[in-house]
């Protein structure tokens, strides 16, 4: 829960929010310098666009029941790392074990409200994997505002434009069918695009070593599902027409 109760006062005070997101996302790459492999590139930071309002209206209404107060993604950003060391670390920063605040997130005068850890329990249907946070920053009214933290690889956010497009499609034919009888058709069409997904997460997850911070390493991708999603489905034997 956050201060804002409604979605235009979300929108009012995100100017004020988003330069202290960006500049707790500058020195939070700085913090993690050293587990890069590749330093030239990692680790780095992108803040996304503020969500489109439509989008928002869409998500309280289907996920949060008209809640405004529970959406923490109209600021949204990501910092993407190279190395299973860096995920780690975050990992500690952001939810340590003692149930102590990071010093760096004090200095910030944030707190960690949750964490969503995709690296040991990757999303169901498209294996996707991060670290998913919401971060509580301070209004200068003294409330509270919910931004979204993703902690990614580079191996999986390469994937990103193969397995986005795939889950919107899969996404819409749920929408579709709402409130009806999804025909087979339909729900083989999902299961498809679904299984791209999973199959490009699973793959970029096995180049990664990523694999490594499963908590059921069932969830991985063999050798031999990961050369072609339609090897992956036969393996798994889930039905597949070309």
């Amino acid at each position: 829960m956050q201060s804002c109760g409604t979605l235009d006062e979300l929108f009012k005070h995100a100017p004020e929010v988003k330069p202290k997101f960006e500049r707790f996302l500058k020195d939070l790459t700085k913090e993690i310098e050293d587990t890069a492999e590749n330093s030239e590139e990692f680790p780095s930071y992108k803040l996304g666009p503020l969500k489109k309002r439509e989008r928002a209206e869409d998500k309280i209404h289907t996920d949060y029941g008209g809640k405004a107060t529970l959406i923490s993604d109209i600021i949204r950003g990501k910092v993407v790392v190279d190395s299973v060391e860096a995920i780690i670390k975050l990992r500690e920063m952001l939810n340590p074990k003692d149930g102590a605040v990071h010093p760096l997130l004090k200095k910030h005068g944030i707190y960690c409200a949750q964490v969503t850890d995709l690296f040991a329990d990757p999303k169901y249907e498209t294996g996707y994997r991060c670290l998913n946070s919401k971060l509580a920053f301070p209004l200068d009214n003294g409330g509270e505002y919910l931004v979204e933290l993703q902690i990614v690889h580079d191996k999986i956010e390469a994937t990103y434009d193969k397995t986005h497009k795939h889950m919107r499609m899969a996404q819409d034919i749920s929408r579709e069918y709402a409130d009806k009888i999804m025909p087979l058709a339909a729900a083989i069409r999902r299961s498809r695009h679904y299984d791209v997904c999973l199959f490009h997460n699973g793959k970029a997850s096995k180049e990664g070593n990523l694999d490594y911070l499963l908590d059921n390493r069932k969830r991985a991708l063999s050798a031999r599902e990961a050369q072609s999603p339609q090897d992956m489905i036969r393996f798994r034997k889930f039905d597949y027409n070309s």
